[in-house]
């Protein structure tokens, strides 16, 4: 599985550059809870980044500067969360059974 979230951390690294960050877009992971029968017995959607306001000059240096940042920091938190998913079997509290993450998607919401 691993193998896989690397790969997936891959794609999404060039969905994320790809896409004209301005700090307004909500970008998150959708993981996909499995049981160990192979059953999907959950979905959840996290953040990734937070609404940014670049202020100061509007010198066009500047602004560039701060999305490159901004889009830098997105990738190292959306690979730490991909790569550092449950690969095996864990008990999460709340659950009465061990789950782990068998597939993640990307969501990116343009800026309104």
């Amino acid at each position: 599985m691993s193998d896989r979230f690397k790969q997936l951390a891959d794609e999404f690294e060039v969905k994320i550059k790809a896409t004209d960050t301005d700090g307004c877009e909500e970008i998150f992971l959708v993981f996909h809870w499995f049981d160990e029968n192979g059953t999907e017995v959950s979905v959840s959607r996290e953040s990734i980044g937070t609404r940014v306001k670049v202020s100061g000059s509007s010198n066009d240096f500047n602004q560039v500067f701060a999305a490159r940042i901004y889009q830098g920091t997105l990738i190292q938190n959306m690979r730490s969360r991909v790569l550092g998913a449950p690969k095996i079997p864990t008990v999460i509290p709340g659950w009465l059974t061990p789950v782990f993450v068998q597939d993640i998607e990307i969501e990116i919401n343009p800026s309104k």
